[in-house]
C-alpha cells in the first residue's frame, strides 16, 4: 500500500502513546509532545507523533490519579487509586483504542512496500498493579530513596487490520485479533514524561507475554505468519542529567530478546523520535522502526553544550550503536548498525518552549543499494503550568474578531 500523507503522518502521531503507560505519574502535568523526522534519501513510512498529555492527580477524588493522552486519532486513559491495596499497593484501570496505532508498514533494506503495509486500529482495556517497595511522602534526596517498583500490567484488546489504498488486491490480510497481553516489570528509579528531564535515573528490567486468539498465515499465498504465542524480555540502564548553565546529558544501554517473535512483535529499530516510545530505540539516520529484530543490544545519548550564558540556546551531539539479530527475512548483512548527528535546541525564558532540530546519519543503512542515509528532524515540547497558558490565550486573542474585522463585519 501507499499510504497518503495524511494517513502516514498520522500513524506516526499514535507512536508516542506507549511511552506514558509505566506507572502512576505523582505529579501534575499539561504538555504538548511533537516530533517529526524526514529522510533525505529513499522514501519510508512518514514518522512524527502529536499529543497533548494531561495528568491530574488527587482527581476526581483525593486518592486518584487520572491520566490521559490525546492524539489526533487515539485515546489513552488511566484512573489510579494510589494506595489502595496498602501503602505503596495501587492499582490502575485503563482504556485505550483508536485509529492508526496498530498499523503495519513493511519496510525491508531501505525499501517501503506499499503493496504489503495495512491500516489497523484497536480498542482495549487495562487492570495494573503498581507495587513500590520503598514508598516515600517526599521526592527522593539520596539515591537510597530512589523508589524500586514492581508493574503488572494485563490487556485485553482487538486490532482490526483493512486494506489501504494502494495495499495489493492479491496480499490476504491478517485476521482480525482478539489478543492478550502481560506485562510484568521491576524500575528501580524512571524517566519523567518530558523532552528534557532535568534528572533521571533508570535500572529496569521486563518481561511482556502476548497471546493471539486468531494466528495464522497471511500476505502472498500465506508467505508469513501470525504467532499465537510470543514473548518479550528487555532491559535498561538510564542516566540524564542538566547541569545548570554547563551542560546536559543523557546516556542509555537497552537490550532485549525474544520468543516466537514475528512482524507485529519484533524489536523496532531506528530514527530518532525522542518521545516515541516508552523505551526509544533511536538510531540517527535510519528511518523510524526500520529495523526489525529478534534481539538487540544497544548504547545510545547525546551530549547538549550552552551557547549563550543563559542556557536558551544548545548546540550538541548524540549517537547510537546496536548489535542486532534480524528478524529472518530482514537482514541489512552485517549485525552492527550505528548513527551519529547533531543539532541545536532553543529553550523559552519561561522554560514552557523546548525545541530541538537535529540532523543524523547511519552508517549501515540501505538506499538505492548503498550504504549510508541521512535524514533531519525536529521535537517539541511545551507545557502549559509553565507559563499559565499564556500562549495558548495569545494566540487565541491573536484570531479573534477584534483582529479579523475586515472578514466579519
Amino acid at each position: 500500500m501507499r499510504l497518503t500523507f495524511n494517513w502516514r503522518l498520522l500513524i506516526g502521531l499514535c507512536l508516542a502513546i506507549g511511552s506514558l503507560l509505566a506507572q502512576i505519574d505523582p505529579d501534575r502535568r499539561k504538555v504538548i509532545q511533537a516530533g517529526y523526522n524526514q529522510p533525505l534519501e529513499g522514501r519510508g513510512p512518514l514518522a512524527a507523533y502529536a499529543y497533548f498529555y494531561w495528568n491530574e492527580p488527587s482527581f476526581p477524588w483525593t486518592n486518584t490519579t487520572l491520566r490521559t493522552v490525546v492524539a489526533p486519532t487515539y485515546l489513552d486513559s488511566e484512573l489510579g487509586f494510589s494506595d489502595l491495596l496498602g501503602k505503596g499497593t495501587s492499582i490502575g484501570l485503563g482504556v485505550a483504542g483508536g485509529g492508526f496505532a496498530d498499523s503495519y508498514a513493511e519496510v525491508n533494506q531501505g525499501q517501503l512496500y506499499d503493496d504489503q503495509s495495512f491500516f489497523g486500529a484497536s480498542m482495549g482495556a487495562s487492570a495494573s498493579l503498581y507495587h513500590t517497595f520503598n514508598p516515600t511522602d517526599q521526592r527522593p534526596s539520596s539515591l537510597g530513596e530512589v523508589p524500586l517498583q514492581f508493574v503488572l500490567r494485563n490487556t485485553f484488546q482487538g486490532v482490526f487490520f483493512s486494506p489501504e489504498n494502494d495495499t495489493s488486491p492479491d496480499f490476504v490480510l491478517p485476521e482480525n485479533q482478539p489478543t492478550y497481553n502481560l506485562r510484568t516489570g521491576l524500575r528501580w528509579g524512571g524517566r519523567e514524561p518530558l523532552l528534557y528531564p532535568d534528572a533521571a535515573f533508570e535500572i529496569s528490567g521486563w518481561y511482556e507475554l502476548g497471546e493471539r486468539t486468531h494466528p495464522g498465515s497471511y500476505g502472498y499465498n500465506g508467505d508469513r505468519e501470525i504467532e499465537h504465542t510470543t514473548q518479550l524480555y528487555w532491559g535498561r540502564l538510564l542516566f540524564s542529567r542538566y547541569f545548570t548553565n554547563s551542560f546536559r546529558i543523557e546516556f542509555s544501554v537497552t537490550g532485549g530478546g525474544s520468543v516466537n517473535p514475528d512482524r507485529f512483535s519484533a524489536f523496532r529499530l531506528g530514527g530518532t523520535l525522542p518521545m516515541g516510545a516508552e523505551f526509544p530505540l533511536t538510531i540517527p539516520g535510519y528511518y523510524t522502526q526500520e529495523i526489525s529484530a529478534t534481539s538487540f543490544a544497544l548504547i545510545s545519548g547525546y551530549f547538549l553544550y550552552p551557547l549563550t550564558s543563559d542556557g536558551r540556546l544548545e548546540v550538541g551531539v548524540l549517537g547510537s550503536a546496536a548489535n542486532v539479530r534480524y528478524l529472518e527475512g530482514f537482514s541489512l548483512g552485517q549485525p552492527w548498525n550505528s548513527g551519529l548527528g547533531g543539532g541545536f535546541a532553543y529553550h523559552s525564558r519561561s522554560r514552557a518552549w523546548h525545541v530541538i532540530i537535529s540532523y543524523g546519519y547511519g552508517f549501515n543503512a540501505i538506499r538505492n543499494g548503498n550504504r549510508g542515509a541521512n535524514s533531519i528532524g525536529i521535537a517539541l515540547q511545551y507545557d502549559f503550568l509553565e507559563d499559565n497558558g499564556r500562549f495558548l490565550r495569545n494566540f487565541l486573542n491573536s484570531i479573534g474578531p477584534s483582529n479579523w474585522r475586515g472578514l466579519v463585519r
